[in-house]
């Protein structure tokens, strides 16, 4: 959680997502129901990495024992995005503790965006209910729900709202407010003053569920799964006049390395490279797995190849593989140089990777074959057919065919997870 809602720790009890604090109730407003708080949708940003939310849910008025629809109200609802780069604008309470004789302590927290993060500034309490959305007094439009007779009280439901956060700065929770919002007729509107939608800082509602229902506020714990992407790449650092290791890779920003001569801790033990030319050296197949999730660590704890032919073992050097990628992090697998060549040819050095080697050594006739990747991410396998022959060069041992040319292979994503 935001350090809003760190604050509260003295004076909260949690129940899975749900904060309950002991205040005195000084108004009337409809409460929002966490049990029904969902994410609708999640995207990221490909050239930034920001991520933007879709948050929706329900609300129920059982204090409010009419219809009210009929009694010129309506229901408005922020949120406090709990965003590290944004304060929101402040509600405060009074929460008493129990047992006595503590003294209320006094407690600020912040709904909606004041523009200084990644999302547009916005003090609204939106309408619930289908109307119009606007900070504007005249064209604000919602309504009240729907009364249930058998309950006694009005239902509804709000959303989606949505917010952007900055790459990595994607919470654990937030937390929904609903708002009493009074209206000059029993109609979607308009609000009888500016103070009935403005959401929070100086004269907001304050007839709303935390400062007015004791609080009964609903934080809502959240994932954002995926998208991670795999993708499929050559490394060629070997033959002179190559293009060399595709990008990104070891030493890029984000990238967790498990390869050759490398300190990442990833599980793996890795040898020293092979230095043909007195520098590290890759003739390797390479997999990289692109965590482009908002907040969702994923942890990887096996990898292996096979597939090919003539030569079909499984490739898999890296025993001992574990290792988390947290969100906005990259994975990248690749030749350790921990033993030579699976298929037992002589490479000159522990090229424990060359998956061109599968097609034969040499060989310049394409094979056909496909090789396959097998991962295990967050305890699930997960399996690719490498359609296009990136890791095998085609089917053939391209660094001895047409003089030898560069096996280098720039990424491809291959899948999305």
């Amino acid at each position: 959680m935001s350090g809003n809602w760190r604050r509260l720790a003295a004076t909260t009890l949690v129940l899975g997502a749900v904060c309950v604090w002991i205040a005195s109730a000084s108004a009337d407003s409809s409460m929002p129901n966490s049990a029904d708080t969902h994410l609708v949708s999640s995207s990221v940003d490909s050239s930034t990495g920001a991520v933007t939310i879709k948050l929706a849910g329900t609300w129920a008025w059982p204090t409010h024992r009419s219809d009210c629809n009929k009694d010129k109200r309506a229901v408005g609802v922020a949120i406090d995005w709990n965003d590290v780069n944004d304060p929101g604008y402040p509600l405060t309470l009074k929460v008493q503790p129990k047992p006595k004789p503590p003294a209320p302590k006094t407690v600020t927290v912040g709904v909606g965006a004041t523009g200084s993060g990644a999302s547009p500034q916005d003090n609204t309490a939106h309408p619930a209910e289908p109307g119009t959305d606007s900070p504007n007094l005249n064209q604000w439009q919602g309504g009240c729900g729907t009364f249930n007779p058998s309950l006694g009280y009005n239902t509804g439901t709000w959303g989606p709202l949505t917010h952007t956060y900055a790459a990595g700065a994607v919470p654990d929770s937030v937390c929904v407010v609903t708002y009493d919002v009074h209206l000059k007729t029993n109609t979607v509107g308009p609000p009888t003053g500016l103070k009935q939608i403005t959401a929070g800082g100086p004269d907001h509602n304050g007839d709303n569920s935390i400062e007015g229902n004791g609080p009964q506020n609903a934080c809502f714990n959240f994932t954002i799964p995926g998208p991670a992407t795999v993708s499929l790449g050559y490394a060629d650092s070997v033959r002179p006049g190559g293009h060399g290791l595709p990008q990104p890779w070891k030493g890029s920003a984000n990238v967790i390395f498990a390869g050759c001569n490398s300190p990442d801790a990833t599980g793996v033990q890795a040898a020293a490279c092979p230095q043909p030319n007195g520098s590290d050296a890759f003739d390797a197949g390479a997999i990289m797995i692109d965590n482009t999730s908002g907040n969702t660590p994923l942890t990887v704890t096996s990898a292996s190849v096979d597939g090919g032919s003539p030569c079909n073992v499984t490739w898999n050097p890296w025993p001992g593989l574990n290792v988390t990628v947290p969100a906005g992090k990259i994975l990248i697998l690749t030749q350790t140089s921990l033993s030579g060549d699976p298929c037992g040819q002589n490479l000159g050095g522990n090229y424990n990777f060359d998956l061109s080697e599968s097609n034969g050594n040499s060989n310049c006739v394409p094979t056909g074959a496909h090789m396959t990747v097998h991962l295990t991410i967050n305890g699930s396998p997960v399996s690719i057919l490498d359609t296009n022959q990136i890791l095998n060069t085609g089917g053939v041992d391209g660094g001895a065919c047409n003089g030898g040319k560069d096996e280098f292979h720039d990424w491809v994503v291959v899948k999305t997870l």
